[in-house]
């Protein structure tokens, strides 16, 4: 299992943008990422990578995801890459993993809650 960090979360009128950053030793131009909903692709993520190597060989990347405002109840993060599809772990910042797993990076908005999960994000 892949992990990325929630970066930001944006929300402007009906749509919320849910950013993460993303870190690998490779990230082919073919990787896509996407929102999934009971099995189904909902959101296509747009990816920005910054193909200049860190100190320790990694690439940075930003995923950045715009959903229209509503309860989902649960959407989780995929990444397809060369063929295979992988489950993203969702970490709340990028430094440290919190595992206590009532503390989780929460957004307010129009009576909806946004909760981190770890394998995914929920309204609940």
């Amino acid at each position: 299992m892949k992990k990325c960090n929630i970066a930001n979360f944006k929300v402007t009128k009906n749509v919320i943008i849910i950013e993460f950053s993303y870190q690998d030793y490779d990230i082919p131009n073919n990787t896509v990422f996407y929102l999934e909903k009971e099995g189904k692709q909902i959101c296509l993520g747009r990816l920005v990578k910054n193909d200049k190597k860190e100190n320790d060989n990694t690439i940075n990347a930003k995923i950045t995801f715009e959903l229209e405002l509503k309860e989902y109840n649960e959407v989780k993060i995929k990444m397809q890459c060369n063929g295979k599809i992988i489950d993203m772990q969702i970490l709340n910042n990028k430094n440290e993993e919190i595992l206590e797993e009532d503390n989780h990076y929460k957004i307010f908005t129009k009576k909806i809650c946004y909760r981190n999960r770890k394998k995914h994000i929920n309204n609940k």
